[in-house]
């Protein structure tokens, strides 16, 4: 008979969700119990983990506790099955189990084998000591590649520790695979937002102490991400190496001490190991770094360190495994320059071939020039083209957020604003699709896009942000397509945003306490509670015609000219405009056209253009009654000027010559779709 404190919610002897028959208890911790069960359908043996819920959680709490359960184990799944890293996971749901106890369960692969933290109990008792560099190495090698390609995602494990990497064989090769991927971000969600796991009388702390990161102690050292991670991996390995924890305590305040002490870092010669490269000591000693902006952003950054400093050929990301991600994570992994430098060439140097770039360097690595990099789909010609971006910081730039301008005197200042923890709602998730349709309380539509969270932007200024969005291959949301996201998922407003959309005061700002919340705010100064919603771009069209495929067309005939423009394709633009062009009241020809863009491009090699909404029309010739429409007057050689179809007026955020504006500029195209005339009809100075 089963001992009911091992099995809290009495499934062994019973069958979860009709498929999943339980046989026994294998394990037991804090967040749940895990049993070995029998999969009907495949016959095969399976693990289920259940969580430990208490019954204290319920109604509104306990629906967002399970719908955060369910993303994370959806996540889960996707990423298992673009590496073999990443425990597969096979099911998520929650069922009554046979005693009544609500119970959240994930169903994974089974694994013959022992966790890491087994095996280095096990070698410190027959005195073995540590591994070699290299059979480290070697050891932690498909755990790094798997926490790469979760952290090209933007997405963090924040529980790496032995006990979550676990030794087992495939094919008569032994590897290591992590376990618990989204499990310390479902809990730590729940222990923010609620004291019910109190009852439980059990630890349930989103990480663990002795491998835990100094902004896991203390939210003063900033937000967790990646970089969390790749501290966490940095102990493993030297504990690895020496074959003891690098960080030593003997209770939490004693950890957090450890870790964030500058006159001890546990690296491989702070512990006494002084046979190491010193490649690798530096390596080690950046990824254990107690500001978090001055460790490597991933653990594939950190890992590529590690082997150039041990003479070995970093992997590749053309290794099959790690590009399956491109078609198995919904939105796709971007691709990557071939080195960092590319990354910070001059703003003047744009090609479309650059690919998407990597993420800025950290803030405090910015000088007063701050290259971002918007990623934009130019979804009429079919090209992802990269617009350089190159913001002035203003001096003595700081984190406060000014009153809310006239234009959104509704709304109270963000500063004041009550919002929920960062670590709670910033975390990263996969991609949403956001289907088409309206803009909240607006007469404005947008086509489908997808949105997505990134909490490595936390706390960042809006030109980072902006370019930890442009990582993704996607760009900061524009406000209107904020609001759309966030009236189809009203979880998106707990958390503020900024915003592709300008106001002439700075930057709007989105949610922090809900969907309505809007303020302004400067570019230059970031918010502890600030972080980043990452989409496709999209236009917003407000028109008289409701017809779908008219504006479907409309807006991906808009982003081609943004995109043609900001990739600096004179000959791509020009293509796509008509013979004869009317710019600010000219008459200009194709040829006249690309001539005065490449001279602009020139004079101004940091100017970017974002399209943010339109006002479309469709355009009707002047007549008279009674008489037929003239014919305009023109010289004999002159090109035809085809006939206006429709027009569009459009807010536009510009940058030229280190200063911003916002403008509203008139596009008219003919009926064949190319553009006719262009004119700038306003502009208004943006405090950057």
């Amino acid at each position: 008979m089963t001992d009911p404190a091992k099995d809290p919610f009495a499934w062994v002897g019973s069958t979860l969700n009709e498929k999943y028959r339980i046989e026994s208890v294998i394990g037991e911790g804090g967040f749940g119990v895990v049993y070995l069960a029998h999969h009907l359908g495949f016959g095969a043996q399976v693990a289920v983990k259940c969580l430990r819920v208490p019954e204290t959680l319920e109604g509104e709490q306990r629906n967002r506790f399970f719908e955060s359960f369910l993303d994370e184990g959806r996540l889960l799944h996707r990423l298992s099955r673009a590496t073999t890293g990443i425990v597969q996971a096979l099911d998520v749901g929650a069922e009554v189990s046979p005693n009544g106890v609500w119970t959240p369960y994930l169903v994974l692969e089974w694994l013959d084998g022992k966790s890491l933290e087994a095996d280095l109990e096990a070698r410190a008792a027959a005195g073995l000591g540590g591994r070699s560099l290299l059979e480290a190495v070697s050891l932690l090698e498909p755990v790094a590649r798997a926490l790469a390609i979760a952290h090209d995602q933007g997405i963090a494990h924040r529980d790496i520790k032995p006990a979550n990497l676990f030794l087992t064989d495939i094919a008569g090769r032994t590897t290591v695979k992590v376990l618990d991927f989204g499990i310390a971000k479902v809990l730590g969600d729940a222990v923010q937002t609620s004291q019910v796991f109190e009852s439980t009388g059990k630890n349930l702390q989103a990480f663990t102490a002795p491998y835990g990161a100094p902004e896991q102690f203390s939210r003063r050292y900033g937000a967790t991400g990646p970089w969390t991670d790749v501290f966490a991996l940095a102990l493993v390995l030297v504990e690895l190496i020496t074959g003891r924890r690098a960080l030593e305590g003997s209770d939490v305040a004693e950890l957090f001490v450890a870790a964030a002490d500058p006159n001890h870092r546990p690296t491989l010669r702070g512990m006494g190991y002084d046979q190491a490269p010193e490649a690798l000591e530096t390596a080690i000693a950046r990824a254990l770094a107690i500001d978090p902006k001055a460790r490597h952003r991933t653990a594939g950054e950190f890992w590529a360190e590690v082997l150039g400093a041990l003479g070995l050929e970093p992997y590749q990301r053309s290794d099959a495994k790690l590009d399956s991600l491109s078609f198995e994570v919904e939105g796709g992994a971007p691709s990557l320059p071939s080195s960092r430098g590319e990354r910070l060439q001059a703003a003047t140097e744009l090609s479309s071939s650059t690919g998407v770039p990597l993420a800025p360097p950290p803030s405090s690595a910015l000088r007063p020039r701050t290259f971002v990099w918007v990623g934009v789909t130019a979804a009429g010609v079919g090209v992802a083209s990269v617009i350089g971006i190159a913001l002035l910081r203003q001096p003595g730039a700081t984190a406060s957020v000014p009153e809310p301008s006239a234009a959104a005197s509704s709304a109270p200042p963000l500063d004041v604003a009550v919002v929920p923890p960062r670590e709670t709602l910033l975390s990263s998730s996969p991609p949403r699709r956001i289907p088409s349709g309206s803009v909240p309380d607006e007469p404005r539509w947008i086509d489908e896009f997808k949105v997505q969270r990134l909490d490595a932007a936390t706390g960042q200024p809006f030109a980072d942000a902006q370019g930890l969005c442009s990582s993704t291959g996607m760009s900061l949301c524009t406000e209107a397509q904020w609001a759309r996201a966030c009236s189809l998922h009203p979880d998106l407003g707990r958390a503020s945003s900024w915003t592709l959309s300008a106001h002439p005061a700075g930057f709007v700002v989105r949610g922090g306490a809900g969907c309505d919340v809007r303020a302004v705010a400067a570019g230059g100064g970031g918010a502890p509670d600030r972080g980043a919603l990452c989409c496709d771009r999209a236009v917003a069209i407000k028109s008289t015609n409701p017809n779908r495929t008219f504006l479907t067309a409309t807006a991906k005939r808009l982003l081609a000219v943004e995109a043609a423009l900001n990739q600096r394709e004179t000959t791509q633009f020009a293509a796509s405009v008509a013979a004869l062009v009317r710019v600010d009241g000219r008459d200009l020809s194709r040829e006249e056209l690309s001539k005065l863009l490449s001279d602009s491009f020139s004079r101004f090699p940091d100017q970017w253009f974002v399209l943010d909404s339109c006002s479309v029309a469709m355009q009707t010739p002047e007549r008279r009654p009674g008489r037929p429409t003239p014919l305009p007057r023109k010289p004999p050689d002159a090109p035809a000027r085809e006939s206006a179809a429709w027009s569009a007026e459009c807010s536009e955020l510009r940058h030229r010559g280190g200063e911003l504006s916002l403008l509203t500029v008139s596009y008219v195209f003919g009926g064949s779709g190319r553009l006719q005339s262009v004119r700038d009809v306003k502009s208004e100075p943006v405090e950057p």
